[in-house]
């Protein structure tokens, strides 16, 4: 019909040093429905736990499962790129976290996929994020957050999107920027969200 697919995302829990049985099968899944979708990247997600806790090998075994879908990912032609989130029981939320994260990323096979709202509510300064790991930069998501970390429409939080997306443009990335919002007023009405935050983005991004 016609259509194009930015992006596809593969969130899984990754609790183990191998796949399990249903994580493979759910991953050779998206990956057979991406062969209709040839520009279309994966994004690679971690099911966030209800704690932190056994932090080294929950974050060890995710890289481990992270990087083996990547590889055959990439064997199909198909780019990868992983995406930290930061509810509390994220196991990428923090500075801390995100060293550990790119050192265990296998490159040759995922890229990253940064999330403004999420580096913010994890404490970084995002801006210092992205400019670090531009290289490694295959697709984008922004939200907004206030100081509080709370969730808020575009250009009602805290995060200079307007300086991000002069840095992207700056740097030579040619991807896709996605806008989620979720906020409680977008939960509530989110048809006003999208027109809300679909008036920012072209009247302060674009």
């Amino acid at each position: 019909r016609g259509l194009k697919l930015a992006a596809l995302t593969l969130a899984l829990p990754w609790l183990h040093p191998e796949e399990t049985e249903e994580e493979a099968a759910e991953a050779e899944r998206l990956l057979d429905y991406l062969d209709h979708f040839p520009q279309a990247k994966l994004i690679l997600v971690q099911l966030p736990g209800s704690d932190r806790s056994n932090l080294d090998e929950r974050r060890h075994n995710a890289l481990q499962c992270i990087n083996a879908v990547a590889k055959r990912a990439s064997g199909r032609g198909i780019i990868c790129a992983f995406h930290p989130n930061s509810p509390p029981g994220s196991v990428f939320l923090t500075e801390a976290d995100y060293a550990v994260m790119f050192a265990g990323l296998d490159t040759r096979y995922v890229g990253y996929c940064p999330d403004s709202g999420h580096i913010a509510n994890g404490g970084m300064e995002v801006l210092d994020i992205f400019r670090a790991h531009a290289s490694l930069i295959r697709h984008v998501h922004f939200k907004d957050i206030s100081l509080g970390r709370q969730w808020r429409a575009m250009g009602e939080g805290v995060i200079d999107h307007p300086g991000i997306t002069a840095f992207l443009r700056e740097s030579g990335y040619d991807g896709w920027i996605m806008v989620e919002e979720e906020s409680e007023q977008a939960e509530a009405d989110p048809d006003r969200a999208a027109v809300q935050n679909g008036r920012y983005m072209q009247e302060a991004l674009r």
